[in-house]
């Protein structure tokens, strides 16, 4: 059996609606299976407990439970200033869930941002129901829709609590009295035999179990015919047509969804007629969110030369003013559009996790805010953080940071420092100790990176001439990989480089690959030839191109008449 706290949650969450809650009796269920069923239905807790300093020198201290973080931090800097306390230090933040609710609710109602209580169970995927009540007021009636998580709170309105006890009481009346199957088709048989007449179906509606049974026991013995037969033909719904029945929500089980600008761009061309048609268009928008990135790939490479819109290209106009970039090229196309977002996205991931901080603390509120983080300019990023650098580092910045000490790169911190430490303090240790460029603050290319460009060159993929693998950076390697895998892809049917070319003349005259016949070496695509060049070891591929680079240039090798490359 529950405890009386946990009755009490239990009663307070039946109150509000919420469904996984309806049917559970306090009398039936363990008080461990109780605490496991609260976890595992409602969403996590945040709480601080704030040490302060009153005028007179003494202490106080509270608890401040709150949905996240910055709902934290705002009450207790709501409570220092409504009493004139000084705050001892900023307290450390620790999680909270299930039975801790009855504590959040203790609070009262007013300190509660009631919408973003609304949407913290909605990202839970928790749907909990809205009441409506008349109010009147100098002769006049209006309606007020409230959510029912006010219930929950102690200090609820009585007018509320009154009103939603009343519609839950007579819900309840209207299920344990409702009309049974079989009455329902006892009236049908009769209407239909003569015995009794028709309904008009808003009463019929309305009828319970007691008014079934009157209403039976009026007519059950009259004679057939005695009224008009009413028939009952069964209604067949039209059978439901979907134009995009492959992108469901199982399509994200273990595959990423489609990022921002692969979105961004789905939607100017659904906007445009290149995809979806006028009829299909909404249910294009509305399943939008279950494409995966490869699906969205695909779809863009197949129209990558149609012109993009005037809502993509006004997308673009605002993502160059606000990046500051000015030497773009026009953008016509959506491969354009797609070019210009890699070109200029920043790969700066110490920036982007303090600016995902910022937007879980609620300092920016834009829509799709977290989405849009991957593709802002270095520019952008730098704006955003000036503005914001006053505010407190969040959890990602602190990681990083206890990433630092833990490698011994930097000293330890002080407890009331790392707690009190600003975005802009914190990046500004980041920049200085971790592997960032000091001009750019941009890595270096990792020693993987270099490796897969030089193997690309040894393929005859990609030229690195003008290259310099010492400076290279991260962010450049990235572009460099990435843009040839993409040209790969788009082009593997292609006829054979030159340079793809040279290099299995070279494993030819050495011996490390079979002679090719001439209708082959005259058809040769750029997959047939990578593959040979990949069937020769690594090693002895080094060797072969070194040994040619030492010798005295020769005339290529030319295949002549009738003959292949040998």
């Amino acid at each position: 059996m529950m405890t009386p706290e946990q009755t009490r949650l239990l009663h307070k969450l039946q109150l509000i609606g919420h469904p996984a809650f309806d049917k559970i009796s306090p009398l039936t269920i363990s008080q461990d299976e109780a605490t496991e069923l609260f976890k595992q239905n409602l969403p996590i807790l945040e709480y601080q407990t704030a040490v302060a300093i009153k005028p007179n020198r003494e202490t106080e201290e509270k608890v401040f439970w709150g949905m996240n973080e910055y709902d934290c931090r705002k009450q207790i800097d709501r409570w220092i200033d409504d009493h004139g306390y000084t705050l001892d230090h900023r307290p450390n933040p620790y999680f909270g869930s299930g039975e801790d609710w009855l504590k959040y609710f203790e609070q009262p109602i007013s300190q509660v941002n009631l919408k973003s209580l609304e949407k913290h169970f909605a990202e839970w995927e928790i749907k909990i129901p809205r009441e409506t009540r008349e109010i009147s007021a100098d002769g006049k009636v209006r309606k007020e829709t409230f959510s029912r998580l006010e219930l929950g709170f102690d200090d609820v309105d009585p007018a509320k609590l009154e009103l939603a006890v009343e519609k839950q009481k007579a819900r309840e009346y209207a299920e344990q009295h409702r009309i049974t199957p079989e009455q329902r088709v006892e009236i049908k048989a009769l209407q239909a035999a003569g015995k009794a007449p028709a309904i008009d179906r808003s009463e019929y509606l309305k009828m319970d179990r007691h008014a079934a049974e009157k209403y039976l026991a009026k007519y059950r013995d009259n004679p057939e015919n005695t009224f008009e037969s009413v028939s009952y033909e069964k209604k067949t719904a039209p059978a439901k047509t979907e134009a995009f029945p492959e992108y469901r929500p199982s399509n994200l089980i273990g595959k990423q969804p489609a990022d921002y600008l692969q979105r961004s761009i789905l939607r100017d061309l659904a906007a445009e007629g290149h995809i979806a048609s006028p009829e299909t268009k909404k249910e294009f928008l509305d399943k939008i969110q279950y494409i995966t990135k490869e699906q969205a790939a695909k779809l863009i490479e197949e129209r990558e030369d149609l012109p993009a819109g005037a809502g993509l290209i006004e997308q673009c106009r605002a993502y160059c003013e606000f990046g500051q970039i000015y030497n773009s090229r026009d953008v016509n196309t959506i491969a354009d559009v797609r070019n210009l977002y890699q070109t200029n996205r920043s790969y700066d991931f110490d920036k982007k996790a303090a600016l995902r901080d910022l937007v879980d603390d609620g300092y920016i509120n834009s829509p799709d805010a977290q989405a849009k983080i991957e593709y802002l300019t270095e520019t952008q990023e730098d704006q955003l953080l000036n503005r914001y650098g006053d505010a407190l580092a969040g959890p990602r910045l602190r990681a990083k940071l206890m990433d630092l000490v833990s490698d011994g790169t930097i000293g330890g911190l002080e407890d009331e420092q790392f707690q009190s430490l600003s975005v802009k303090d914190a990046m500004y240790i980041i920049s200085r100790n971790s592997e960032i460029s000091r001009s750019k603050n941009e890595r270096p290319a990792s020693e993987k990176q270099k490796e897969l460009l030089q193997k690309m060159e040894r393929r005859g993929q990609i030229d690195l001439r003008k290259v310099n693998m010492k400076t290279l950076s991260a962010r450049k390697a990235h572009e460099l990989i990435e843009a040839n895998i993409q040209n790969q892809s788009r082009d593997l049917e292609g006829p054979a480089t030159e340079k793809q070319r040279q290099l299995i003349r070279m494993l030819v005259r050495a011996g490390a690959s079979p002679a090719i016949p001439l209708d082959r070496w005259n058809n040769l695509t750029k997959q047939e030839a990578s593959d040979i060049i990949s069937a020769v070891p690594d090693d002895k591929r080094k060797e072969i191109c070194a040994r040619e680079t030492a010798r005295t240039p020769e005339t290529p090798a030319r295949a002549t008449r009738g003959r292949g490359i040998e």
